[in-house]
């Protein structure tokens, strides 16, 4: 190429002084100026043709480069912790629970605040649910509504329903029920102790008007009765006065996803908001969520949910969790201000 170069550039040079190149016959003829600068054109063309392949070729490797880093990136970085756990043989739910032993609770006053006095009246079981009946007066100049938060019986959570709503100036009586499915999970036969708070707001705007203290009703069966905690499996968390412990991992069927079960306990005295981050079930990620909050003091058995939101993943390799991964952020329930993270943590089932 370098030469056919410098022949074509010789012969540039002796065209511009005046000379001329002897033909075969050995007549003299003028260079064609024309065909010299055709001939040089092309050789640029080959020269700018070869430097594009080089770039193209060039820019084809950092492609290639910049895939491999992209896919290395998308490779999950080390748990903090790697847990092996062994199913536990226990169902979450056999169906309604029955409470045997309700106990005897006196009649009492448990809130006089802010305009509002509410009265504990009776407490009875009802196809295997636990019904709380009071009385609330409203000497506000504000109609209200009343549920029930935070509810626990034996210091084990459970799910209240039920408001009362009282309008200014007057009295009402209701009902607030406790889960029997709960009651069911934790086998409750014996009811030694109930704790909740009472949410109290404007019925209209749903302002704030009254958020009590724990309320605590013990029962005739409260002393001499032990606590117990179903706390059975592996525990992959124990710190800052939470623990987690993984008890079994949930199949998925047609109509419900994997689950992980876990019991979960709070052994301080500030009300927990708990949020599942970085969760991924075989590999894929998925978004997590379990129980939202957990009062002061309390446990429960609950269970990690999932659903994948990517709809290019074979929703059956979720079906069955060999392996899971999350972590846990644990928020101060009232302010949501963070108060820790439990860190990453992968779990393999056996």
């Amino acid at each position: 190429m370098k030469g056919k170069i410098v022949a074509l550039v010789v012969a540039m040079v002796m065209c511009l002084s005046g000379c001329s190149i002897a033909n075969k016959d050995g007549s003299a003829s003028g260079v064609n100026n024309n065909s010299i600068e055709n001939e040089v054109a092309k050789t640029e063309g080959a020269q700018t043709t070869e430097q594009s392949i080089v770039e193209s070729t060039s820019n084809e490797e950092e492609t290639v480069e910049d895939v491999a880093e992209e896919s290395s990136s998308n490779e999950l970085p080390e748990a903090d912790k790697l847990i092996t756990v062994k199913n536990v043989d226990w169902e979450m739910l056999d169906g309604i629970g029955t409470v045997e032993n309700v106990g005897d609770i006196t009649e009492s006053i448990v809130v006089d605040d802010a305009g509002i006095k509410a009265t504990f009246l009776r407490m009875y079981s009802d196809g295997g649910q636990l019904v709380i009946e009071m009385k609330i007066d409203n000497s506000s100049t504000r109609d209200i509504s009343t549920i029930m938060v935070h509810s626990s019986i034996n210091d084990y959570m459970v799910e209240s329903l039920g408001s009362i709503e009282v309008g200014a100036g007057e009295s009402a009586t209701g009902e607030f029920v406790l889960s029997g499915y709960d009651i069911d999970v934790y086998d409750i036969d014996t009811v030694a102790s109930v704790e909740f708070k009472l949410d109290v707001f404007d019925t209209n705007d749903y302002t704030d008007v009254l958020f009590t203290n724990p309320i605590v009703l013990k029962t005739s069966n409260y002393d001499g009765y032990e606590f117990n905690f179903n706390d059975e499996g592996t525990e992959i968390y124990n710190d800052n006065g939470f623990r987690v412990v993984a008890k079994k991992a949930t199949d998925g069927s047609e109509y419900l996803d994997s689950t992980l079960v876990v019991y979960l306990e709070n052994d301080t005295d500030t009300d927990m908001a708990i949020l599942i981050d970085d969760c991924y079930i075989n590999g894929i990620e998925v978004s997590g969520w379990s129980v939202s909050e957990l009062a002061a003091g309390k446990s429960i058995i609950d269970e990690i949910r999932s659903i994948c939101l990517d709809e290019s993943v074979d929703k059956s390799e979720l079906d069955h969790i060999e392996r899971m991964r999350l972590s846990i952020t644990v928020c101060d329930a009232s302010t949501y201000t963070e108060l820790f993270n439990t860190g990453t943590i992968e779990m393999v089932f056996e």
